[in-house]
């Protein structure tokens, strides 16, 4: 519902081939997790009071980081999800799973990566974890 929303007032939609949509929803909901998929991510109040510095923290970069990947296409990892490898293996530790919880430690896996530098959204860069001071 929020979504059907937010596309009749911005004119976005799922799979749009000219736009990835970011919504920010600043409302008192239930505990839900931000969302994404089909070109559309959904990040919540948490997310935005995290962002400028009421509560900032790597989880929320991570969880934010992980939705947009989404956004842009990127499942979660099948083997992850069926629990045919195991939550500590490589891809189940990259961003497109549990990379949210290590962020900023985690990172997309070379094929996620090489799709995500596809779209002209990206520039293949290569930051410093250590350089990335997150408060707890």
């Amino acid at each position: 519902m929020v979504v059907t929303e937010a596309f009749s007032l911005t004119g976005g939609s799922y799979n749009d081939s000219r736009y990835i949509w970011v919504y920010f929803l600043d409302a008192d909901l239930p505990k839900i997790p931000p969302q994404g998929g089909g070109g559309v991510g959904l990040l919540l109040r948490q997310d935005i009071l995290n962002q400028v510095g009421m509560q900032p923290s790597c989880l929320t970069v991570g969880a934010i980081a992980h939705e947009l990947g989404h956004a842009f296409g990127l499942p979660h990892p099948p083997d992850c999800d069926s629990h045919r490898k195991l939550d500590g293996e490589p891809e189940c530790t990259s961003m497109s799973y549990l990379g949210c919880y290590h962020f900023p430690f985690a990172r997309y896996q070379p094929e996620e990566r090489k799709r995500l530098l596809r779209s002209p959204a990206f520039a293949a860069i290569d930051p410093e974890a250590s350089r990335v001071e997150c408060s707890q």
